[in-house]
């Protein structure tokens, strides 16, 4: 698909977000279906799409694991040539379970299982040089692997403040599904949780404890909070946003957090690939 292809189905978007991937997230924010389309010289490179009523086509959101292993295969690799050269990745059960690839016309689709209803919970296309530049799975190849262009830390910050934005939509969006009201956004609370995301890469750790600046609610103190209740989760190395909360959508204790009703607001701060969402309530 083509940007002006994009428009006329689908409207201006509601904002325009930097990645770390050489193209522009496209985003289009609507209460029961979000889309984000990578656009890249023009080109629709990649495409995720997450809620009840957004057209993943050939694939539907809420579809039964056990319905699409009529219709296909999934394996634990996949192999293909790109630009002469040739590549494996290899997934390991947990990929399988939660993320496995499948082969479409024109490129991959990734999909996205919650794998505590075994429903499918979102949909990633993608062109074969998205692929090789997210790399969500071990590879070997033969030739040259594709690098993705250098970011400055000014770059980058712009990409963090999208990543943070687009946490608090699918968040959202993850709420609804599972009729849960929403968050509204906490600047001070952000604040708080960049740091703490900005502590984890720079000192090397990664944990909900902080060596220096100790807990939740120590961070949240320091960083003059009011609140009854507070929770947090934390993700690192995850290829972008939306495959972060999609990991804590699947993991028992940060799942409770994303989908607990006894919170108001969140706060999310993104450095690099280290990922902190928190929760309160005020």
């Amino acid at each position: 698909m083509e940007s002006i292809d994009a428009l006329e189905e689908l409207g201006e978007p509601d904002r325009i977000d930097p990645s770390a991937y050489g193209y522009e997230w496209w985003i289009y924010n609507g209460e029961q279906k979000y889309l984000q389309l990578a656009m890249k010289e023009g080109l629709v490179v990649s495409a995720f799409g997450f809620g009840d009523k957004v057209n993943a086509e050939p694939f539907i959101i809420g579809d039964t694991r056990e319905n699409l292993e009529t219709k296909m295969t999934f394996t634990n690799e996949v192999s293909f040539t790109y630009e002469g050269n040739s590549y494996l990745f290899s997934l390991t059960s947990e990929d399988l379970q939660m993320r496995p690839i499948v082969a479409i016309e024109n490129g991959w689709a990734q999909l996205y299982f919650d794998t505590f209803t075994n429903k499918l919970s979102s949909v990633r296309y993608l062109n074969s040089e998205a692929l090789l530049l997210h790399r969500p799975y071990t590879i070997k190849y033969r030739g040259t692997l594709i690098e993705n262009n250098a970011v400055s830390r000014e770059q980058w910050r712009e990409i963090e403040r999208a990543n943070e934005q687009q946490v608090l939509s699918i968040t959202n969006i993850i709420r609804s599904t599972f009729n849960v009201n929403s968050l509204a956004w906490h600047e001070e609370v952000a604040n708080v949780a960049f740091k703490h995301s900005k502590d984890m890469s720079e000192n090397n750790y990664f944990a909900h404890e902080s060596p220096t600046r100790g807990n939740l609610g120590d961070r949240l103190k320091e960083g003059d909070v009011s609140f009854s209740f507070a929770g947090e989760n934390i993700a690192s190395n995850y290829v972008d946003a939306l495959a972060a909360v999609e990991g804590w959508l699947n993991s028992e204790g940060h799942r409770k957090a994303l989908l607990s009703d006894k919170y108001t607001h969140l706060g999310v701060g993104v450095f690099e690939k280290y990922y902190t969402q928190n929760f309160i309530k005020e």
